[in-house]
C-alpha cells in the first residue's frame, strides 16, 4: 500500500526523478539534506517500507556511502525523529488491520 507521510493517504506512483530507500537511516539523511519525501509504500505481507523522494542528486547513495554527505547534527537528529514518528505511525496502523 503507498501512502502519503503526512497523511497517509496513497500518491502517484514514482517517477524516474525519484529515489526509492529502505533503510530508515539513509531516508533521515535523505531529508537533511532537502530531499522531499513523497509517499511511503509498503510491501505486502513484508515488514519492510520503502521511502520515496524527490529532489536528491542521483549520485545521493553513493555519496551518503563515501562520506561525502555532511549535515548538521541537530539537523540529522531531526530527520531522525520524523521518521522514527512515521515508523510508529505505520506500526499503529498496521496493528488496527491485524497485520
Amino acid at each position: 500500500m503507498r501512502m502519503k507521510p503526512s497523511d497517509l493517504l496513497p500518491p502517484t506512483g514514482p517517477t524516474s526523478s525519484q529515489t526509492l530507500l529502505t533503510d530508515p537511516a539513509y531516508a533521515a539523511a535523505a531529508i537533511a539534506v532537502g530531499g522531499e519525501l513523497t509517499g511511503i509504500e509498503e510491501e505486502p505481507g513484508r515488514e519492510r517500507v520503502i521511502f520515496i523522494f524527490a529532489g536528491l542528486k542521483p549520485t545521493f547513495l553513493e555519496d551518503v556511502v563515501g562520506g561525502r554527505v555532511v549535515v548538521e547534527a541537530r539537523v540529522f537528529i531531526a530527520a531522525g525523529e520524523h521518521m522514527k514518528s512515521l515508523l510508529a505511525q505505520i506500526r499503529a496502523r498496521r496493528g488496527r488491520q491485524g497485520r
